[in-house]
């Protein structure tokens, strides 16, 4: 036998081999090696929009993913992967036809993929994947977190991430393409249970929420603290949402001067209180009362003389002193005990 034989026998058995190595591989139901670069420059390019708010239980949690071919050619048999939240289940009426998910019932952890077909380059597609809110909603569920397909870093936290390494991938496989930086997102967290309303909050903004305390207020949703009112200002009862419910509260107890009976707490009501904003601890009392002169004193007692801001009608020695125009000596010595009557006498 001649070379050129030689040389045709080894081509032959050299294209047998291939073919069988293709049929092999067929079998396996993936494309071979060769397939797998034969569409150099497709790129995908994954983003998540994500939800707005605060979800409770029984409600639904609509995730949208794009995948961009941000390359310069078709990318064929694009799918798109993601796993069931916790405290979710998957919502497949909401979803985009043709999730499929592993293992069933698609519950927590689930991982459920779906095939968009080919995306030619500058092409974008899009798909819902929604969940719901399991019910009852267990009281410490606070949040829950989206991973579209497998996050790169093993060390996070969340399902088990042994399936492909991006959340859109190609030909049921990741193929190699551009760049998989573009295809994986970060983790998505979102908030659970109802919301605090204004005048309302919590630890964690959501149910169970109690009122702001007296003297205090919140303005907004999903608050974890509240706001105190300004000093000299109080509120009317629990749960104020809004600064203007902080109102002027002279005597700072804690209710605000237009429901107060006795706005300056000297003892006496309002309407018959013959001195406003009286200051039982008053801070001009002389160095030393002569005798048979007196001073109110922080219990609102003129010590000594039988008296107290009862009978004067809610006034001080000082405000006494100021009202009835009485001499210096009195200011420098105590009041004196005829000054003393002729104010009580002259209510």
């Amino acid at each position: 036998m001649d070379s050129r034989s030689h040389t045709l026998q080894r081509a032959v058995a050299a294209l047998l081999a291939t073919a069988a190595l293709l049929a092999s591989v067929l079998a396996l139901g993936q494309a071979p090696a060769s397939a797998q670069i034969s569409q150099p420059g497709f790129d995908m390019a994954l983003s998540v929009e994500e939800p707005v708010g605060s979800f409770d239980a029984g409600d639904t949690i609509v995730f949208e993913m794009t995948a961009q071919n941000i390359g310069t050619t078709t990318a064929v048999q694009v799918f798109f992967s993601a796993y069931v939240p916790r405290h979710t289940v998957l919502n497949l009426a909401a979803s985009t036809p043709g999730f499929q998910c592993s293992p069933l019932p698609a519950t927590v952890g689930a991982n459920c993929t779906t095939e968009v077909g080919n995306i030619a380059a500058g092409d974008t597609v899009s798909v819902v994947f929604a969940v719901d809110v399991v019910s009852p909603l267990p009281a410490d569920a606070t949040e829950t977190i989206f991973w579209p397909g497998c996050d790169p870093d093993p060390n996070a936290p969340g399902p088990d991430y042994n399936c492909i390494p991006a959340g859109v991938f190609v030909g049921g496989s990741p193929f190699a393409e551009l760049s998989y930086d573009n295809n994986w997102v970060d983790p998505i967290t979102v908030s659970l249970g109802s919301p605090c309303q204004p005048g309302t909050f919590s630890a964690t903004g959501n149910a169970p929420c109690e009122p702001a305390a007296i003297g205090s207020y919140v303005d907004t949703v999903g608050a974890t603290t509240t706001t105190p009112c300004p000093a000299g200002t109080s509120t009317i009862g629990l749960g104020s949402a809004s600064a203007a419910d902080c109102l002027v509260d002279f005597d700072a107890d804690g209710t605000p001067d237009v429901v107060d009976p006795d706005d300056d707490n000297d003892g006496v009501d309002d309407p018959a209180d013959r001195c406003a904003e009286t200051d039982l601890a008053d801070d001009t009392a002389p160095a030393r009362l002569k005798r048979n002169r007196f001073w109110s004193d922080a219990s609102g007692v003129f010590g000594g003389s039988g008296y107290t801001v009862a009978d004067t009608g809610g006034c001080s020695a000082s405000q006494i002193i100021d009202a009835a125009g009485l001499g210096n000596g009195h200011r420098r010595f105590g009041i004196s005990r005829s000054a003393l009557r002729e104010w009580i006498a002259s209510a």
